[in-house]
């Protein structure tokens, strides 16, 4: 069985496209070394936590996490002897990216409730929303899914409020994630497809081709089976408009699957052949 395999976990705010990577940490290296000659000149107040929370954003994106980590604590450090929450938050933020990404579920959990605690007492609902689905994601990974769920939902209500239609499609997508792992795909799909329907109208081309592979994966382990490859295609020709030849591989392998599933054998081979010569 497919369950679940081309899931993914939407991490609001920090997403890295497949294509791309050299230019993009090419041009964050540059940011690096801009903030790194501001902070040079700073003095010990508010902007300086800003910048060095800046520098662990830009650490963290280039999968440099233990400097990520480094810049965090020096932001905290500072935010607390200036009492500067915002500051605070924002480290919290920071070192929980860094965790997470290091596999450290514990203390990535830790920071996202800290920074949850702090922007509750601040009202900052657009940022309790990216708190609730970073927690999410951490109970996720870990399997607690009940919990993964309940922080998904808190964050979709604050969403919508907000009226931010990408975060609540993102979430939406997380909602249907947990859904699914718990084994009810009655609401997966509900909520699959009310993700979709967002990306359709706002034009997310990227997340309207993983929506459409994962409605298909839905109706596989359901076993309906013209609609898992109705899905499937829509996905690889979604994939081919934006030039996304992983996504396109992944989906040949689905496809064949389902054709597996189907006893049509020589189609099966046919679709793993076109996946293996992408990859």
């Amino acid at each position: 069985m497919l369950k679940y395999k081309t899931f993914f976990l939407i991490f609001f705010f920090f997403s890295t496209l497949w294509n791309g990577r050299e230019g993009m940490a090419w041009a964050q290296d540059g940011n690096i070394d801009s903030l790194q000659n501001i902070l040079k000149l700073a003095k010990k107040d508010t902007g300086e936590v800003k910048i060095l929370n800046k520098l662990s954003n830009e650490y963290n994106k280039i999968s440099s996490y233990d400097k990520g980590i480094e810049y965090a604590k020096k932001a905290f450090e500072l935010a607390k002897r200036l009492k500067f929450e915002n500051g605070i938050a924002n480290s919290y933020n920071n070192l929980g990216s860094a965790y997470w990404h290091k596999g450290n579920s514990p203390d990535a959990l830790s920071s996202y409730l800290e920074s949850l605690k702090i922007n509750l007492k601040r009202k900052n609902k657009f940022e309790i929303a990216i708190c609730y689905n970073r927690i999410g994601n951490v109970y996720y990974a870990q399997n607690n899914f009940p919990e993964a769920l309940k922080n998904y939902l808190k964050s979709v209500e604050i969403t919508n409020e907000l009226g931010d239609k990408k975060t609540v499609a993102a979430a939406y997508n997380n909602i249907a994630l947990a859904y699914g792992a718990m084994g009810n795909s009655i609401e997966a799909l509900k909520f699959n497809l009310a993700s979709l329907k967002i990306k359709k109208y706002i034009n997310d081309i990227p997340g309207m081709a993983y929506s459409y592979a994962n409605i298909g994966i839905i109706y596989y382990d359901s076993g309906n089976f013209s609609e898992s490859l109705k899905n499937h295609f829509n996905a690889i020709k979604t994939f081919k408009n934006i030039n996304n030849r992983m996504g396109v591989a992944a989906e040949y392998v689905n496809i064949g699957e389902v054709y597996t599933a189907l006893a049509d054998y020589k189609k099966a081979e046919e679709y793993c052949l076109k996946s293996l010569a992408i990859c």
